[in-house]
């Protein structure tokens, strides 16, 4: 399938490529890296063809994926980490120019949800960076809930509160009533998914 002769099948072939080296099992870190960075030239191949223009939905599915790689890229030092962490975000912001509230809701969910966990892995330096990367998470865990109801989607209403319990646990606080605030905020968060997250179901 080359990518002259057969651009729409490069592109979906390419992105399928991509995916696999994101699922091939590693032995070791080394591998592990090896096979991410093969995933995100694959990722990257794809969006030759699948322009935003031209191919919108697949080029949001294709930066969405990217985001995920680049989140998945192991990091020798907190630099890298960062920078990688940086990547997914721009994919994923990418993605949500396409992923519209209103046309893809499940998608637009998805992206939210990985962008939420981008921000809250994002390596901070100093504790006003981590206290906005945290909110922007918050914010992102809360425009997931808009699409993932308790009623229809179950099981990744009670993921999201969850990770939202968790972000408001991470949010740095300037004094002990913000804390209170916050940690309250997480066991209402964490109540809500234990409505879903019953022991006998999901122990």
């Amino acid at each position: 399938r080359k990518k002259d002769e057969y651009p729409v099948d490069y592109g979906m072939t390419q992105n399928n490529l991509g995916t696999a080296y994101t699922d091939l099992p590693s032995a070791t870190p080394e591998q592990r890296a090896e096979n991410v960075r093969n995933a995100i030239e694959c990722y990257q191949a794809a969006l030759e063809i699948r322009k935003k223009d031209e191919y919108p939905v697949q080029y949001a599915t294709t930066q969405n994926n990217l985001g995920i790689a680049y989140t998945d890229l192991p990091s020798a030092t907190s630099e890298q980490r960062a920078e990688n962490v940086r990547n997914a975000i721009e994919c994923y912001q990418v993605a949500l120019e396409i992923r519209k509230k209103d046309e893809y809701p499940i998608q637009y969910a998805t992206t939210q949800n990985n962008l939420g966990a981008a921000y809250t892995d994002l390596p901070s330096a100093t504790p006003e960076q981590r206290a906005e990367n945290v909110r922007n998470a918050i914010e992102c865990y809360k425009a997931v809930l808009e699409i993932r109801k308790k009623d229809e989607y179950p099981v990744q209403y009670a993921t999201t509160q969850n990770n939202l319990g968790t972000a408001y646990t991470d949010l740095p606080a300037a004094t002990p009533e913000q804390r209170a605030e916050n940690v309250k905020n997480a066991i209402e968060c964490c109540k809500a998914a234990l409505e879903i997250y019953k022991k006998d179901e999901y122990p």
